[in-house]
């Protein structure tokens, strides 16, 4: 990773090579997270959770999952989205295998419609969730 650094900190921030050596940071940032849940994980741990933009999360996954150019993503998320905590880890996996099955389930390309908003889950609602934002 801090080669990385090193390496951007000598580009220009236009540069094609800069984003790729940003999409490496991210990558490298992703696997430092998942060591660090398998370790909790294999001690017993609980999740560890902090609040984060959902928003950021499913278009960080969906960039990372999705490399051709067969597959596109169209996003409609609500402006005033609500900060959620969670794992990000563990969420972003789960939203990196949605976005890779739905990749891989068009194999002559296509587009993947992603629509967040912010939403209440009420008592008498038939989701299996408790009450709350």
């Amino acid at each position: 990773m801090g080669n990385v650094s090193l390496a951007k900190i000598r580009l220009n921030r236009e540069d094609k090579m800069c984003k790729r050596l940003k999409e490496v940071e991210d990558a490298c940032f992703r696997a430092k997270d998942l060591n660090k849940q398998l370790v909790t994980f294999s001690k017993g741990g609980v999740p560890v959770k902090k609040v984060t933009s959902i928003e950021q999360l499913i278009k960080h996954s969906a960039s990372f999952a999705l490399s051709g150019p067969n597959v596109s993503c169209e996003f409609s998320i609500s402006k005033d989205l609500w900060q959620v905590e969670v794992d990000e880890g563990q969420l972003g996996r789960v939203i990196h295998n949605l976005f890779k099955n739905a990749d891989e389930a068009m194999p002559d390309g296509g587009v993947i419609r992603v629509r967040v908003e912010n939403s209440s889950v009420v008592t008498g609602d038939k989701l299996p969730l408790k009450e709350g934002r």
